[in-house]
């Protein structure tokens, strides 16, 4: 309730706004495109992984893509998780014709029962994944900070773990991290460009979205 939707005008992206003040009717926009973008961003990591994963012809390179692809989706599935408690589990392609239910309800062993299990198994996929991601090479490294990493997985792993309440995962987890010695704290006077185009790739960045 303290962060405000902006815009150029009162009225500038209303469907935002709505959600910002607390009048959205029980079908807002935001919210609902917020929910379809997140099981688009789901459909490519899922073709990815079907398509060239457990491949004995894999190259390091697919080997690669797969593994940022397991890492990307349980991104996805934290924020679904923490949004909507027991989402739909789709790990795999499906049709039209397919009708996913909430994961509590879905009779598969592998779909998660409680949100606490969903991130346990956030954590597993991104634990999953080391071998075959690429590594920061050093604090000063900015393309490092610009994709998924080992220090990155670490990092969300344990911040997953931290929601599943497995303290002792989550600091092996984030300790990885630290003692890599690919990541760094900025000085004070720095700080206020963790936000600014000169904050780009700081030592401090473990994953940010870089536009071109």
């Amino acid at each position: 309730d303290d962060v405000n939707y902006g815009g150029s005008m009162y009225g500038d992206h209303e469907f935002g706004g709505s959600v910002d003040e607390f009048r959205f009717r029980h079908t807002p926009e935001a919210i609902d495109y917020h929910y379809q973008g997140l099981y688009l961003s789901i459909f490519p990591d899922n073709l990815v992984i079907e398509n060239f994963g457990g491949r004995e012809d894999a190259t390091p390179f697919m080997k690669q893509a797969v593994a940022e692809a397991r890492v990307l989706r349980a991104i996805t599935y934290f924020l679904l998780a923490c949004y909507w408690g027991t989402p739909p589990f789709i790990d795999h392609s499906i049709t039209m014709a397919d009708s996913p239910t909430n994961s509590d309800k879905d009779p598969r062993p592998e779909a998660p029962k409680s949100q606490q299990e969903y991130f346990k198994w956030v954590a597993s996929e991104c634990l999953a994944a080391v071998p075959d991601l690429l590594e920061r090479e050093s604090t000063a490294d900015k393309e490092g900070a610009y994709r998924i990493t080992k220090g990155f997985e670490y990092a969300f792993a344990g911040k997953a773990l931290m929601f599943a309440e497995d303290f002792a995962g989550a600091a092996d987890a984030l300790k990885k991290v630290i003692d890599s010695g690919k990541y760094a704290l900025v000085p004070g006077e720095e700080w206020m460009n963790q936000f600014h185009i000169e904050g780009d790739g700081s030592p401090e960045k473990v994953f940010e979205v870089n536009v071109r």
